[in-house]
């Protein structure tokens, strides 16, 4: 074991540049770091430089980039992001440290970055954080961090072994999105004669409440619920109290469906989200609106299927000009169009994305795994 000061070399990023000559640059940054280590290229900034500043922070391949600042209260600072592309293309941020091995013969650059990630994916670094609004990463204090130095052919079949788990990570990745995309087609492609949501349905809006509000103790579904989830997780909602008693007409209901009326993020606004089961008096929040279904025309789930699909959600978040829509109302939700096939046939299409579901979350729950894989790896030939 050594400590990563005596095996690395350690470069600060780039801050705007004052004087002359100047390179418009691009320059990676934290925001630029994937979730599995790597990084994306879709948004990467371009900032001007002074030009012996970047030639000193050119990243080449097999570097490795830390976070030093960012962070969030949900995601710990210290990612490290493995760069797999081309000399002379980017440097990186002053949010940002590159770490490059000083003997690679015998410290192999992804063999440490499979150490870092690692550490990190293990809660490594949250000791190591300070900071309230921006997190900063005790530098000094990482670069103690203990590297296991094992002969290069071992780090060569861990890099070898975590090559594989990638590729079948990336293998899931692809089949997820052709399945989400089969889900998207089945819904968005229907051709039938179709209904207004306000002659299928009833609408209801969510409860207000405050901090000054003394009455019951209520759980709701609140935005925060929605994200990408078809139904809410219960485990996780939260309770509020309310003015006075909950009445009847605020309680949900299995098979109710909610949609965000307004919320700070244009992205959240019209989303929907379905009411599977009630284990106890739930309610929901005034940023929502309840759907309740007053038709035997419709399964509430087919409804809730049709009304995620895009163009549903662009018809109501979007103004002609295709500029976002900040609220989303009663009569907006009723003038919805509703592709309505007989209840046996919405059945049948309801029984082919339940089908698609279940493959996506069984390969969600791979995905999920691949950094335990990781970890076993290297504890397989550390330990």
């Amino acid at each position: 074991m050594k400590r990563l000061r005596d095996l690395c070399n350690f470069k600060n990023g780039l801050w705007t540049g004052s004087k002359l000559p100047l390179l418009k640059m691009r320059v990676l940054r934290n925001t630029d770091f994937t979730l599995d280590g790597y990084l994306t290229f879709e948004n990467v900034a371009e900032i001007e430089v002074e030009e012996s500043q970047y030639l000193e922070r050119r990243v080449e391949p097999n570097d490795i980039l830390l976070e030093k600042s960012g962070g969030s209260p949900s995601q710990a600072i210290g990612r490290v992001a493995f760069y797999t592309g081309n000399s002379n293309e980017f440097s990186f941020g002053n949010f940002i440290a590159r770490i490059r091995p000083v003997d690679t013969k015998q410290l192999l650059p992804k063999y440490l970055w499979a150490c870092l990630n690692d550490f990190y994916q293990q809660g490594g670094t949250v000791s190591l954080q300070g900071g309230m609004r921006i997190l900063n990463l005790d530098f000094e204090g990482y670069k103690n961090i203990k590297i296991p130095l094992p002969p290069k052919s071992v780090q060569e079949q861990i890099i070898e072994e975590i090559t594989d788990i990638e590729q079948k990570d990336k293998t899931g990745q692809a089949k997820l999105i052709e399945l989400k995309n089969q889900l998207t087609h089945l819904f968005s492609d229907l051709n039938y004669p179709s209904e207004k949501l306000g002659n299928l349905a009833e609408f209801k809006n969510g409860l207000n409440y405050n901090e000054d509000s003394t009455g019951d103790l209520v759980t709701v579904v609140g935005v925060k619920d929605f994200l990408e989830n078809f139904s809410p997780n219960l485990d996780n909602l939260e309770d509020v109290r309310i003015d006075g008693k909950l009445k009847e007409s605020y309680k949900l209901q299995p098979e109710d469906i909610l949609v965000v009326r307004s919320n700070g993020s244009a992205n959240l606004v019209g989303r929907f989200i379905y009411i599977d089961k009630v284990l106890k008096d739930l309610s929901y929040s005034g940023f929502t609106i309840r759907i309740r279904t007053n038709s035997e025309k419709v399964n509430p789930k087919y409804l809730c299927y049709c009304l995620r699909t895009e163009s549903v959600r662009n018809a109501i978040t979007k103004d002609p000009q295709g500029a976002n829509i900040k609220s989303v109302n009663q009569t907006m939700l009723s003038s919805i169009k509703i592709p309505l096939p007989d209840i046996n046939e919405q059945l049948t299409i309801m029984n082919r994305a339940e089908e698609l579901e279940r493959q996506i979350s069984a390969i969600k729950r791979e995905l999920d795994n691949v950094n335990n894989e990781k970890e076993l790896v290297l504890r397989k030939h550390l330990e």
